[in-house]
């Protein structure tokens, strides 16, 4: 595992959550078993966490806060509501 992929993926992931796809393609200049194994390695540390919604897979630094689709205002993928738990509305 490399420093530099966890250290790319947690300063894109920290500052706003990112679909895995978009992650994928913008780490190209790694091997893509390089950036999944990250990814892994991520998640079990609790460094990351990973939340479909609306069937797609995005990435944020973890722990957040996600509510229920059904409960929530969004209406697409490009209107999540996405909020840290002691964040007010």
């Amino acid at each position: 595992m490399s420093v530099m992929v966890l250290d790319a993926i947690i300063g894109i992931i920290t500052r706003h959550p990112m679909q895995q796809e978009q992650i994928e393609r913008t780490l190209t200049q790694w091997a893509p078993k390089q950036v999944e194994q990250s990814l892994v390695d991520l998640e079990n540390s609790g460094r990351a966490q990973v939340v479909e919604r609306y069937g797609i897979r995005f990435w944020s630094a973890g722990p957040s806060y996600y509510p229920i689709e059904s409960q929530s205002q969004a209406t697409s993928p490009d209107r999540l509501w996405i909020r840290k738990p002691n964040e007010k509305k």
